[in-house]
């Protein structure tokens, strides 16, 4: 859909709305419980090829965090107990994260979700990472094997549940208890409180990328094609990030979708609001979580992507907020020296900002339907 330029949109009013928006991992914001994730994908999807039981782990899988929610998985049914999961290059983010590094992290959280959702149909998954390359187009094969334990299913509302919250946290650290139980998922996870040296690093790390990455036309121009200005262009589309996703609800909500088009995103004053928004956000946490890798291979960033999930997947159960923020690890210098500032390592993956919140909210966006290939 064309938008209409409003010419005179006042500063004032642009403020407000931008006053949320950071380029980040996208969420899924007033969520329906497990049962009613129907609604999130298009009408009438009956894939060929699967089961109706494959159907809903695909769409589980589907609400993993990805990207922009670029969404750039499928599949491929190997067999009736096989599939092969796929990249999509078309839908990958090529001036934000130009070596796939970020589309293979989604693709790792995709397959996590995958994993838990079979568990809770009673059924094993074996994994085996094929690709070689961040360019492949064959990622994974995924082996299901029926145990009949479906003692897993309440992991099916946390999946339904987790959504990226970028509203201000409250200023209280995390509790022993609930770190214990985020560590408890594995993985190479690092948690540093704001008021640590380390926090305060990551924090300015954080500011100061973002206003390095909004002074880039053709990145910015990527995060505006992938805004869903109204519910029309969000229904239409079943994908990337829509107002509410960003943060914005009530007044705000409906000036962003009645006024703002894509010229405006593009504006010296949005992209100066936005930094200013993400120096609040930045202060505003228990911390920073770090989630980092032995090395930059397609099976390290999918390993870190199904640890961000479990992480996430944790988090939600705990009723703690997390938000991606992600410019730090796509402009240089920071993406060269954070592990060494922060001391993990090698290869951060994910920075993550977390913490406690007065209203945890629920998921919103939408996703496509899975692409399956038989």
């Amino acid at each position: 859909m064309k938008c209409v330029r409003r010419p005179g949109l006042p500063l004032l009013a642009l403020s407000a709305i931008s006053i949320w928006v950071v380029t980040a991992c996208s969420g899924i914001p007033q969520a329906p419980d497990a049962a009613g994730i129907d609604s999130r994908f298009p009408a009438n999807w009956s894939p060929k090829g699967v089961s109706m039981e494959m159907k809903k782990i695909l769409e589980y899988g589907a609400l993993a965090p990805n990207s922009h929610n670029a969404q750039m998985w499928g599949v491929r049914v190997s067999s009736a107990d096989e599939i092969t999961v796929l990249f999509n290059p078309a839908r990958a983010l090529p001036a934000v994260d130009p070596k796939n590094r970020e589309s293979m992290i989604s693709i790792g959280a995709f397959i996590e979700n995958l994993v838990e959702a079979a568990r809770a149909y009673g059924m094993a998954s074996t994994v085996s990472v094929i690709a070689h390359e961040a360019t492949d187009e064959k990622i994974a094969t995924i082996r299901f094997t029926a145990t009949g334990d479906e003692s897993s299913k309440p992991t099916l509302e946390d999946i339904a549940e987790r959504h990226t919250i970028r509203t201000p946290f409250l200023a209280k650290e995390l509790s022993d208890r609930d770190l214990a139980a985020l560590r408890s998922v594995g993985g190479e996870i690092a948690y540093f409180p704001l008021a640590t040296p380390q926090g305060r690093y990551l924090r300015e790390a954080i500011v100061q990328s973002m206003e390095k990455q909004v002074d880039n036309d053709a990145q910015e121009a990527e995060f505006a094609d992938w805004v869903r200005l109204n519910d029309k262009e969000a229904r239409q589309s079943h994908d990337g990030l829509t107002w509410t996703a960003m943060g914005l609800s009530g007044i705000k909500r409906w000036f962003a979708s009645t006024f703002i088009d894509r010229r405006a995103l593009m504006s010296k004053s949005f992209r100066g609001q936005t930094v200013e928004t993400v120096k609040a956000q930045a202060s505003s946490c228990a911390g920073f979580v770090v989630v980092s890798s032995p090395d930059n291979s397609v099976e390290s960033l999918i390993d870190a992507g199904r640890v961000l999930e479990r992480f996430w997947l944790a988090a939600t159960r705990l009723k703690i907020a997390v938000h991606p923020m992600s410019s730090a690890l796509e402009e240089r210098p920071w993406n060269e020296e954070l592990a060494g500032r922060v001391g993990v390592g090698p290869e951060v993956q994910m920075l993550l900002r977390v913490g406690y919140v007065k209203d945890y909210g629920g998921p919103d966006s939408l996703r496509i339907e899975v692409p399956i290939e038989e």
